[in-house]
């Protein structure tokens, strides 16, 4: 029998390693195993599909993470296992990792493939559709995903098509719910500007995505001024503004016209020095030092539920009954959240399939159709005055049962339970 067993991580983009990390911490911890972390390289693509510059962010990772070439690694080694998070190979319209990472290059490496689900997918309903048709499925020999339901999906699929690899599909969770759940304020380093700005105050973390900007780039440009606005008039709270690390290369590749509306926008918005701007690549750090979000639709849903923390869904584009008066109170928007959440655990609600019905939190009241012009107004004033909120320890417990309800794991174990079933997977 073999003394240790060789288990190589290939990440490819830094600000993804969370969906790593805690899988290669408890490898770390294993006397009989020798991890090896191995970031890849990836082409940023052109409008045409064709390759362009070649990416690679070897020297971004955490200082404790030892990293090794990816020129020379599978030259000198063959390991037990490789895990690796990215499902596209080159079917992403933004980005391709290098070709010889292609699943089906990585099989010939390795005696055991393992794909750790990147997306916790926030939209994820019972059908996730073309998702069990991407390689990381097809061609893998056991995919993690983090809910029962997913994996039953994405092993009916597969099934479905006979020249897929039979693989294993579990539900053991995610170990970006770990990185969320084990870390805190301590453990991130901020620089001096960003502290003095934040002393005293609460943090709002905006989370912008790019889907709202491919839907309809007007509307999105009028919630932006909306949320600077709010927030410029304000000095009892700071904006944490953290745009999607590939916002600038998706609208370069799909909407070019609109490229240069955005990076004036974000140009001012530094300049105004009101707020925080972070282009950086851990997310975790700004979940750590936020006391709530407000948030375009992605997996900041799910992390940002795991907290307990307050947190809102942007919707730029809904037409409701427009309510405006002059109350900051929350607690209409308040009761319908948690009687949303009573309902059926967040399921199902309104005769949608989703596993979590996340427009309860959205910056509306969905049930009864109201919206309201000053949300942003209230949705702080419950962030900064918690306490005057009976309600407020419910509200916080519904969402704690949500998470534990729709997600395996949820309990920062994720990534210790996943590496222990590839051990015993390379056991048997």
């Amino acid at each position: 029998m073999k003394k240790k067993f060789k288990i190589v991580f290939l990440p490819f983009k830094a600000s993804m390693w969370d969906s790593l990390e805690s899988i290669y911490l408890a490898a770390r911890n294993d006397k009989d195993c020798e991890p090896c972390v191995v970031p890849i390289p990836y082409y940023e693509k052109h409008r045409d599909k064709s390759f362009g510059r070649l990416c690679y962010e070897g020297g971004d990772y955490p200082q404790n993470i030892p990293i090794a070439d990816w020129r020379g690694y599978f030259k000198e080694n063959r390991p037990d296992a490789i895990i690796f998070h990215n499902p596209y190979d080159n079917n992403n319209l933004i980005t391709s990792v290098h070709p010889d990472f292609y699943t089906r290059e990585l099989r010939k490496k390795t005696d055991l493939l393992v794909y750790v689900n990147y997306g916790i997918t926030y939209y994820e309903a019972k059908t996730p559709g073309h998702l069990g048709y991407l390689p990381s499925f097809t061609f893998s020999d056991i995919s993690v995903t983090h809910t029962k339901e997913y994996a039953v999906q994405i092993k009916y699929l597969i099934d479905m098509n006979p020249t897929f690899i039979k693989n294993d599909v579990v539900a053991l969770g995610s170990p970006k719910f770990d990185a969320v759940l084990n870390k805190g304020r301590d453990d991130f380093t901020v620089p001096p500007e960003w502290r003095e700005k934040i002393k005293g105050k609460k943090v709002l973390l905006f989370s912008t995505g790019i889907s709202e900007i491919l839907r309809d780039e007007k509307a999105f440009m009028r919630s932006q001024r909306t949320v600077f606005d709010t927030f410029r008039a304000r000095g009892d709270v700071v904006l944490w503004w953290r745009p999607h690390p590939l916002t600038k290369e998706t609208i370069a590749n799909i909407c070019p016209r609109f490229l240069s509306f955005y990076n004036k926008m974000t140009k001012d918005y530094i300049e105004d020095g009101f707020g925080i701007y972070d282009e950086t690549a851990d997310i975790n750090r700004a979940i750590a030092w936020s006391d709530a979000c407000y948030t375009d639709g992605s997996s900041i849903l799910y992390l940002y539920l795991a907290t307990g923390k307050p947190f809102a869904l942007r919707d730029t584009g809904k037409k409701l009954n427009l309510q405006t008066d002059n109350s900051n109170d929350f607690t209409a928007l308040l009761k319908t959240r948690i009687n949303s959440m009573k309902a059926a655990k967040g399921a199902n609600i309104l005769k949608t399939n989703y596993i979590i019905w996340w427009h309860c939190f959205a910056d509306a009241d969905f049930v009864n159709k109201i919206e309201y012009n000053n949300f942003l107004d209230r949705f702080l004033h419950f962030t900064l005055n918690e306490n005057l909120y009976p309600d407020a320890k419910e509200y916080r417990e519904q969402k704690r049962n949500l998470l534990q309800n729709a997600v395996e794991n949820a309990d920062g174990t994720a990534g210790q339970k996943i590496y222990d079933y590839v051990r015993f997977s390379l056991s048997v």
